[in-house]
């Protein structure tokens, strides 16, 4: 992480918090996108004077295009609390997908690293345990719905794009 600059998506959540700390502590430069509906400045307020920060979601192509200049990488977590918590609209889902495009869009664009923090949402009830990434991929709702669409857009990325 020594000068790497990261860009983290949900960063002023509980583990993008952590992780800018982390980051930081291995000699990285961070900076966060969140749009603060779950996020909380609070947690990174002891952060402010080292850290970045740029407000707004990630379905602004220009915010995160802006935001993502000279990343070598940049960490997902970003993703409505709506969608998360079932309570979501069309809309909401479809500003998730845009924004998940848009951070795609980037890391080809910046040849960035993109680590896709993904869910256990995405096998749905266990059928056995510990679940493993053997597990069949059944999600029983949208937010694991939404969290494996990702991971297959990125594997085909990855294969096709060299993502």
């Amino acid at each position: 992480m020594d000068g790497k600059n990261i860009l983290i998506t949900g960063g002023a959540g509980f583990l993008g918090s952590h992780l800018c700390e982390k980051i930081l502590e291995l000699g990285g430069k961070v900076t966060v996108l969140d749009s603060l509906d779950s996020g909380r400045m609070a947690n990174l307020q002891h952060l402010r004077k080292k850290i970045q920060i740029f407000s707004g979601d990630t379905a602004d192509e220009s915010l995160v295009a802006a935001a993502g200049v000279g990343r070598d990488a940049v960490i997902h977590l970003a993703i409505p609390i709506a969608v998360r918590q079932q309570k979501f609209s069309f809309h909401q889902l479809e500003n998730a997908t845009k924004g998940f495009f848009n951070i795609l869009k980037l890391c080809l664009k910046e040849k960035a690293l993109l680590i896709h923090i993904s869910s256990v949402a995405v096998y749905g009830n266990p059928q056995y345990t510990p679940v493993n990434e053997e597990h069949p991929l059944e999600p029983e709702t949208v937010y694991g719905a939404v969290k494996l669409a990702e991971e297959y857009y990125i594997r085909t990325l990855a294969k096709t794009k060299g993502l």
